[in-house]
């Protein structure tokens, strides 16, 4: 036992020679009934395992000297601040920071502190907290996905238990390690839901303490769980460091990315060799060789490639042998090929160089060029090694998907003649063919290869090619080889189709298979989790019955191989474009699956940045379009367990490929950011397990990486920095010798003779850590600058039309330009990816835009041009590049490049299926490129139920510069759609990024689908002319402040007159009009152009246009929507429109800009001046309420609220309605633009009126709404029940409701299910034993019904019964006999709550061994009591006699003696003398009997004879009893 913890009850188990845990159960807040459970389950846990522990509730404990005697600390079941002031909660920390272990279980991760005391929830969850759990205990499963952490090692990979299961937000993963998870689709995760990721247990490395932490363990039957036990065992000997195991391997912070090249350009495979070189290969052509001695990368050899469509060099891989042999492999397309094929060729190796001639041509495999047919088709081109030395090689199938729209989204079919090209029957399900497969293959020495066994085809079967190892692909463009276990782990491209599927076949589904043997994967006649597609003639449209994908027929007329062929194999996991049912962790977006490295930890490895073992044999699935790497754990039987985010916060640029080193480090390649490649965020980077001080990061960045000599280039090293804080040093080497050249942040430097130069910055940190950046300087040749002058970047086109274009290079070195040399590759893009097809040399032409076949409509198409020059220099040539994107004219909204506050929304009836809402004002989305300067005009596809808003389009940003701006209709429905007016866009509207602002003063006011763009200038809003402009909410005109006539001159708002001062006369002007006052000839005027909201417009001489302050003066004039002549008045110079401030209705109120809105005050009539008698007769306004009328009785309303639809007209040739108006319940006068609505229980008066462009009142007019929507409320009234919800007696009811509103009309019950009676004021009696149910409700005179409620009265009238037995009544008993007494009493109702027993008035336990020599030689009496649940009580008595006999007294002596307490001798002599007194007795002769009992007592009372004192008693008493018997 602890001294020190003698202040609490504390309490020590198990052996001292252990670590030593601190069981620590006091709780402040919520009492879990488990805490006992769990105390036992640690007591019993350490006196097994050798540790001790002791318990406490006193938080005391938590001072310096008592903690340090422990290792680890057990927070069990803890709620509320615990600690009671600074000073424990100090000793707390202390404790952790000095290395020590925490353990917590359930509610210590929800302590509730999180406010009080942070630093607990971010030691223990990692910041995390939890909102809420699961609605109770639920049966559900946890999926154990570290397999090696001692508490978790002996778990079943899926484990079933009931758990209250805690929710945590934010999710943990990242900066715990994540031991188990739950799986919410077994169980209700409750309003919190975290989703398909849900870490349940999990432990870290925090402050340098072991954190371990489960949220399980809820009930007490989980600490009797063995599973649990285990779990729970194994994170306490981890956190107290007596078991090993690593915990970072979710943490995101122990690893680091590590950029090892960032001058790459279109990178595709890679491999590491066993001293450390990082090979990689460009797709242009270049084996390129990192060198981790040096930190720099040097090209080994550029083979001479075609690169249309996806071919190029394409794959490599390193020999398993590479270190005796130096061979490397490489599948490419040589140019110089007569043939259309691309070919997996070696060469070897020498130092860093690869000598060209040392080829061997292994195989060369059919791919058809554009000489041949339009590019591009599927090229694959993976290519690994197993753990026998077989080559695995993955082929495409060489069918283009978008060259015919008959084939959009489907599997190529085309069966039709000379559609063979089209049909990927012929190659991908063709047996006899080897595209769209995975052959294995062995190499041979001297080139060509052997056929190993085990492939799917033996050699010699007719109609098959022996290499087929596996079939049936669309484009396998990334697998991997398990190392251990020898299966494929490959990832399958689908069609670009992200529609439901039809009776052609299914979306386009991807897939990730793992292939233990030789098989069918299924594509093209299956795809997917085996969804099958079907025949189709495009001629007839005919669909023919989809394909059998259990036993699959090739009936192509293009099919050279076996009819019939092998079953379809089903992916281990697949998914579309939306979010997978089955695997939502992939999330969403365009689907591009690669399938990485499968990990093996090797313990023996000594590499200090290798992954830990928790990842063995996790594969590293990664993609493409996604920019995400994810864990894929699989289980026993390789299915999908889990999928986990891997560095969810680190940015994968489309990652490429991957793989792991010698020193069990992920080595990656990223494309970049564009899918056109070339990207200068491209890169080779190597991701270590650092899970102590990290790696400095080095950014070096050049102010020109190429030019003539002297070439003066500036270096700045100031994006550099160390992820850990600390100081760094800089070593700048400008020239590749070796030599440090400068030691600054920012340096320059002058390169004076020609040649490449790698200028390499070291940043070194304060522990000695390095970081390197290099860049490559070209000195004595410039990069051509390539530009696309037509079209202009972002134009947008109609899809289908002929675009010309006009390609400019300039080079000082090559002068005039070879435009043989210049070339343009036009491409589709599609998502965050281009379909590139053939290049066509030339500096202009003419490409069409129309090959958009393999896509759906309403997919993210776009078209790109990509141009490209190589300069005339031999030999340091440079290729300059440029892009043009080519928007379509028009334009779904959800495929912005960038939002803010909008949601994208699925909704069939939208043209792709989605439309953006949650619309709020000033919310935007964009679009980048895009250049509208060839654009007229734009209209909108949306819906809208009541109208009201702008759409803007604005240059540059949300507040840039005005360039239309468009009404929104009302369409009556979200789901009705509608095109707004075609509104035209501002001349010369030359932008690069396109913002697309929203307006509107309700939120949520419309949804927005599609942007048309418009080539034709669309008619003016207005004519020009001059017009009254009349404020639609007051009914006033716009003028000037005191009909001033002077520049300067306020406007203002004032009741209609004749005099020209109220008159505009609208003139035509760049981008729309200017407002020229017919009273004075002075314009409208934003002063000085200001863009300040609020600010009041003035007058001024007008300005001509092109002079510097004429846009200040120019206005667009906006359709509202919601009638002829009514509009919003925008400035063209600030975007502001034009506002009556404050609402007002009052002469002189000021005329201003404002944020636009739909508010009335920013609506106004325009009239035309002229003609006409004045208008003096006030509108007519009419109300119509929905429902139209009371759908309750006695003229209630019983459902709310009701919507009143205000309804104005003018007379005929009158000035029109200017506002309507109302108030309700004789609150403020509001004004009236959209239906109303009246809610809250209650009479309520609406009054309204209106008023015309005249200014004409109407009188005011009112409506009465009676709403009752609120139930009554009943309640029942009766005696309070037994403390266990049981009555004695009948039990009266009373019922009683209230209703504020329309008042009670009619109470009724029903009893035990019966009728429902109407109750009439006297109470309801309930009686009869049982459980009775009284149902109740109320309704009032609105007809609300109020929802049933139900009394629960449980009566018990009976008294229990009682059965006594062991004893009889009235019967004697010999004192040698034991008794037994028992009792059961039953009660057939409430049940019986207390049964209690007596032996003479005292307490007696039934079914206890009752020896009568200990009762007194008397009668005796059992009384037993049972009460029942509801009070009923019921006593049984059983009445006996005690005595004795001679027999009775030998009977004792010998038992006595048989439990020692009788010594042997005594026994002898008290039996001789006993045996005497028998003889005696049976002999007549009483008074010998009684003379020698006599001696017997004698003997009895010597204390040496006899030596306990009770036995002396007993014997005595009985002697006696047998005198007063024998002597009568």
């Amino acid at each position: 036992m602890l001294l020190a913890l003698t202040p609490a009850p504390a309490h020590a188990t198990g052996a001292l020679h252990g670590f030593r845990a601190l069981l620590f159960t006091k709780a402040a807040g919520y009492v879990h009934d488990s805490i006992p459970a769990g105390i036992q389950m640690v007591n019993e846990l350490a006196a097994t395992h050798d540790f001790e522990v002791v318990q406490s509730a006193d938080s005391s404990v938590f001072n310096d000297t008592d903690l340090a005697t422990f290792d680890v600390l057990i927070m069990l079941q803890n709620s509320g601040m615990v600690w009671e002031n600074d000073a424990q909660r100090q000793a707390l920390q202390k404790f952790v920071r000095s290395g020590k272990g925490v353990v917590a279980i359930h509610n210590a991760l929800d302590m509730g502190i999180e406010n009080e005391f942070p630093w607990w929830d971010e030691l223990v969850n990692g910041g995390a907290h939890m909102p809420a759990h699961s609605p109770g205990t639920l049966q559900g499963l946890a999926k154990v996905v570290d397999r090696v952490h001692p508490s978790t090692k002996n778990l079943p990979q899926r484990w079933r238990r009931a758990e209250e299961w805690y929710n945590f937000a934010p999710n943990p993963r990242g900066n715990v390690h994540v031991l188990v998870a739950a799986d919410e689709t077994t169980y209700n995760p409750g309003s919190s839901a975290m989703g398909p990721d849900h870490p349940i247990s999990w432990c870290r490395q925090a402050e340098g303490a072991r954190v371990w932490a489960t949220a399980m363990g809820h009930e007490p039957a989980a600490y009797a769980e063995p599973e649990f036990r285990e779990h729970v065992l194994g994170g306490v000997e981890w956190a107290a460091g007596a078991q090993p195991g690593d915990c970072g391997g979710t943490v995101w912070s122990s690893f680091e990315k590590v950029a090892l090249d960032d001058n790459t350009s279109n990178p595709m495979e890679l491999d590491v060799a066993p001293d450390g070189r990082v090979f990689y290969v460009q797709r242009q052509g270049e084996v390129k060789i990192y060198k981790p001695d040096t930190h720099m990368t040097v090209t080994a050899a550029t083979l001479n490639v075609y690169t249309g469509g996806e071919d190029g060099l394409v794959g490599m891989e390193l020999d398993p042998k590479f270190a005796q042999n130096g061979w490397i492999y490489v599948y490419w397309s040589p140019a110089d090929s007569a043939q259309d094929v691309n070919r997996l060729s070696r060469f070897t190796v020498q130092g860093d160089t690869i000598d060209l001639s040392t080829e061997k041509k292994i195989i060369e495999v059919p791919a058809y060029r554009a000489r041949t047919y339009p590019e591009p088709g599927h090229t694959g081109g993976a290519v690994e090694f197993g753990p026998d030395g077989s080559l695995y090689l993955g082929v495409g199938d060489d069918v283009p998907p978008n060259l015919s729209p008959d084939w959009q989204g489907y599997a190529p079919l085309d069966w039709r003649p000379g559609q063979h090209m089209l049909d990927a029957a012929r190659t991908a399900g063709n047996t006899n063919d080897l595209r769209g497969k995975i052959l294995r293959i062995k190499p041979k020495g001297d080139g060509g290869y052997d056929i190993p066994e085990g492939n799917l085809f033996p050699p010699g079967t007719a109609k098959t090619r022996p290499e087929i190892y596996a079939m049936g692909f669309r484009n396998p463009f990334r697998f991997t080889v398990d190392a251990k276990t020898g299966y494929l782990h490959m990832a399958d491209y689908g069609p670009d189709r992200g529609a439901p599927a039809t009776d052609r076949g299914p979306e386009g589904l991807v897939e990730y298979n793992v292939i233990k043997k030789p098989g069918n994967f299924g594509w093209p006649f299956c795809h997917g989790d085996n969804q099958a597609y079907a025949p189709y003639n495009p001629d007839t449209k005919e669909v023919g019955a989809k394909f059998d994908c259990a036993a699959p027929v090739n009936e192509s007329p293009n099919n050279t191989g076996l009819t019939e062929l092998p079953p379809i194999e089903k992916p281990v996991m697949w998914y579309g474009y939306g979010t997978s049912p089955a695997f939502p962790e992939l999330g969403s977006g365009g689907a591009a699956p690669m399938s990485g490295p499968v990990y093996r930890y090797d313990a023996a490895n000594p590499s200090k940045t290798k992954f830990p073992a928790y990842f063995d044999g996790v594969n590293f699935f990664y993609e493409w379009a996604r920019h995400y790497v994810k864990e894929i754990h699989l289980d026993s039987d390789d299915q999908v367990l889990k999928i986990n985010d891997f560095l969810g916060t680190t940015p994968f640029l489309k990652p490429m490929d991957m793989t792991f080193g010698p020193d069990g480090s992920m080595y990656l390649l990223e494309w970049g950011t564009d899918f056109g490649g070339g990207n200068n965020d491209s890169g080779l980077y190597r991701i270590d397990y650092a899970a102590g001080a990290r790696s400095p990061v080095a950014k070096a960045t050049s102010s020109r990486v190429d030019g003539v000599t002297p070439l003066t280039v500036e270096f700045d090293a100031s994006g550099s920095y160390d992820p850990d804080g600390d100081s760094l040093t800089y070593a700048w080497d400008f020239d590749g010798d070796g030599t440090v050249d400068s030691t600054q942040v920012k340096a320059t430097h002058v390169y004076e003779t020609t040649g490449r130069f790698t200028a390499q910055l070291k940043v070194t940190d304060s522990t000695g850590k390095e970081g390197f950046a290099n860049i490559e300087i070209t000195a004595g040749n410039s990069r051509p600058t390539v530009t696309i002058e037509t079209p202009l970047n972002g134009t947008p086109i109609q899809f289908g039309q002929d675009v010309p274009y006009k390609i400019k290079v300039t080079d000082p070195e090559d002068g005039e330009i070879d435009c043989a040399k210049v070339f343009l590759n036009p491409a589709l893009g599609h998502d965050d990816h281009e379909h590139e097809t053939v290049e066509i040399p030339g500096c202009e032409g003419v490409v069409n835009t129309g090959d958009l076949g393999g896509h759906p409509d309403g997919a993210n198409l776009f078209y790109v041009l990509n141009a490209h020059y190589t300069d005339g220099s031999r030999e340091m040539p440079l290729t300059g590049r440029a892009k043009a994107v080519l928007q379509p004219m028009r334009k779904q909204a959800e495929f912005f490049n960038a939002q803010a506050g909008v949601r994208v929304i699925d909704e069939p009836g939208a043209e792709s299926g989605k439309r953006i809402g949650d619309i709020s004002n000033n919310d935007w989305i964009s679009f980048t490129p895009m250049n509208l300067h060839a654009v007229k005009g734009v209209n909108y596809r949306l819906s809208s139920p009541t109208g009201g808003g702008l759409i803007e389009l604005r240059a540059e940003s949300p507040t840039g510069r005005l360039l239309a701006s468009s009404s929104v209709p009302s369409t009556g429905g979200w789901n009705n759609y509608q095109q707004t007016q075609t509104v035209p866009v501002a001349a010369d509207a030359t932008t690069s990024t396109l913002y697309v602002v929203f307006k509107n003063s309700a939120n949520n006011a419309f949804d927005l689908d599609a942007v048309q763009f418009v080539g034709e200038a669309p008619p003016p809003a207005i004519e020009p002319g001059v017009y009254t402009v009349t404020a639609q909410h007051s009914g006033k005109n716009v003028t000037t402040e005191n009909a001033s006539t002077a520049d300067n001159a306020k406007l203002v708002q004032m009741g209609g007159t004749e005099d020209p001062i109220q008159r505009w006369e609208l003139m035509t002007a760049p981008g729309g009009y200017q407002l020229k006052n017919a009273g004075s000839g002075k314009c409208a005027d934003v002063p000085g152009g200001t863009a300040t909201p609020g600010t009041q417009l003035v007058q001024w001489t007008c300005h001509a246009d092109g002079s510097a302050d004429a846009p200040n003066q120019y206005f667009t004039v906006v359709p509202t929507g919601g009638g002829e002549g009514l509009f919003q008045i925008v400035s063209a110079k600030t975007g502001l429109c034009v506002d009556i401030n404050g609402v007002s209705q009052a002469d002189g109120a000021a005329v201003i800009q404002w944020n636009c809105s739909a508010a009335p005050n920013q609506t106004f009539r325009f009239t035309k001046a002229g003609g006409g008698p004045a208008d003096q007769t006030a509108p007519t306004t009419t109300a119509k309420q929905s429902p139209a009328e009371p759908n309750g009785k006695d003229g209630w309303y019983s459902a709310a609220p009701v919507e009143v639809t205000l309804t104005a007209a003018d007379e005929e040739n009158g000035s029109g309605v200017a506002a309507t108006e109302y108030r309700l319940d004789g609150g403020a006068w509001s004004a009236y633009s959209m239906p109303l609505t009246v809610s809250g229980d209650g009479a309520h008066t609406l009054e309204y009126r209106s008023r015309d462009g005249a200014g004409n009142v109407e009188q005011t007019r009112s409506l009465t709404l009676k709403i009752d929507t609120t139930a009554p409320r009943t309640t029942a009234s009766f005696a309070p029940p037994g403390e266990s919800g049981w009555s004695k007696d009948s039990v009266p009811v009373e019922l009683a409701a209230q209703d504020a509103h329309s008042g009670v009309k009619l109470i009724e019950y029903a009893l035990d299910g019966g009728e429902w009676t109407a109750y009439a004021g006297t109470p309801v009696v309930v009686n009869g034993d049982g459980e009775h149910e009284l149902r109740y409700r109320t309704t009032d005179t609105a007809g609300n019904r109020e929802e049933e409620k139900a009394a629960v009265l449980k009566i018990d009238g009976t008294k229990p019964i009682l059965l006594v037995s062991g004893v009889a009544d009235g019967e004697v008993y010999g004192d040698s006999q034991d008794v037994v007494i028992t009792w059961e009493a039953v009660d057939a109702t409430s049940g019986v709550r207390t049964t209690t027993g007596t032996l003479d008035g005292a307490p007696h336990t039934s079914g206890s061994v009752l020896p009568l020599f200990t009762q007194t030689l008397a009668a005796h009496t059992v009384a037993v009591t049972s009460t029942d649940n509801a009070g009923n009580a019921v006593t049984t008595s059983v009445r006996f006699n005690v005595t004795t006999s001679l027999r009775d007294m030998q009977n004792l002596l010998d038992r006595f003696r048989a439990t020692s307490w009788l010594p042997a001798a005594a026994h002898d002599k008290l039996t001789r003398k006993l045996t005497q007194v028998r003889k005696a007795e049976a002999s007549g002769k009483d008074d010998r009997a009684v003379r020698l009992l006599g001696e017997f007592k004698k003997l009895v009372a010597d204390g040496k004879l006899v030596p306990r004192a009770d036995v002396r008693q007993v014997l005595t008493r009985d002697a006696d009893k047998m005198i007063s018997v024998i002597g009568g």
